[in-house]
């Protein structure tokens, strides 16, 4: 008997949680378009155009990727450049005490 009740209990909780979740759910998407409207009417504001309305691209459908164990970014490329190398180098810097060279010698300029 004990358990009937302790299911019952839980189907009861589960019930209300799934109603918090699609409430939940249904507030999110209001505020989700009332962000969009007022960046809509931020950009009027500071006279920039309107967003554009995109509509889903076809192209995604036949995307793959997905629970098959793709590459996992969705498909999506890496934007811009990568950094040179020369700002990926370390720099060392080196100090020469003059007494340990030897004497006559000169300073040629640096090797790359």
């Amino acid at each position: 008997m004990c358990l009937i009740r302790e299911n019952a209990a839980l189907r009861d909780e589960n019930c209300a949680l799934r109603e918090q979740v699609a409430d939940v759910s249904e507030r999110n998407a209001e505020l989700t378009a009332l962000i969009g409207d007022l960046r809509n009417e931020i950009a009027v504001l500071k006279k920039v155009p309107k967003r554009p309305r995109l509509k889903p691209s076809g192209m995604d459908k036949g995307a793959g990727g997905g629970e098959d164990g793709g590459s996992g970014n969705g498909g999506v490329r890496r934007r811009g450049r990568k950094r040179p190398v020369a700002d990926r180098r370390e720099t060392v810097d080196l100090q020469v005490d003059p007494s340990q060279l030897p004497e006559g010698s000169v300073f040629k300029g640096w090797k790359s």
